[in-house]
């Protein structure tokens, strides 16, 4: 498996590298949806935050 923090350090070499082994891989597109899925992520850890602050605000009311 691929670390994608070190494919973002070096993105030119993963390029070189997939082309030089005919690979066809679009790296960039992997790095937007990787972005894209941090995004997501810190919503729902926003929204779980949130949720148990109310739960525990609703306890003392």
């Amino acid at each position: 498996m691929i670390d994608l923090k070190k494919v973002r350090e070096d993105i030119d070499g993963y390029k070189k590298i997939c082309k030089d082994k005919n690979v066809d891989i679009d790296v960039d597109a992997i790095l937007s949806k990787d972005d894209k899925r941090k995004e997501s992520q810190q919503k729902i850890d926003d929204l779980k935050h949130q949720q148990k602050e109310l739960a525990t605000k609703k306890d003392y009311d």
